[in-house]
């Protein structure tokens, strides 16, 4: 089966969008919106039909983004009681 240019120019047009959903979905783990039930169903799902470069490139997106780094707790304020 070979790959015609049109193959070619839908998979570059779907990436942007499997990119931000993938992003999406990484980001609703992180911040406990989404239970591992859902997780798990949509991570098979993801695994099998989504690129490999397209989930690498949404893990290392969103954890390495200062949005989802742990903040230390103030000193200051944890000390007084």
């Amino acid at each position: 089966m070979s790959v015609t240019p049109e193959d070619k120019l839908a998979a570059q047009e779907a990436r942007p969008m499997q990119l931000s959903e993938v992003s999406k979905v990484i980001g609703q783990q992180i911040r406990k919106e989404m239970d591992c039930v859902r997780a798990r169903l949509y991570w098979q799902n993801a695994l099998t039909n989504i690129p490999t470069e397209v989930v690498a490139e949404a893990l290392a997106g969103a954890l390495s983004s200062k949005l989802y780094q742990e903040v230390p707790r103030c000193q200051c304020c944890c000390r007084r009681g």
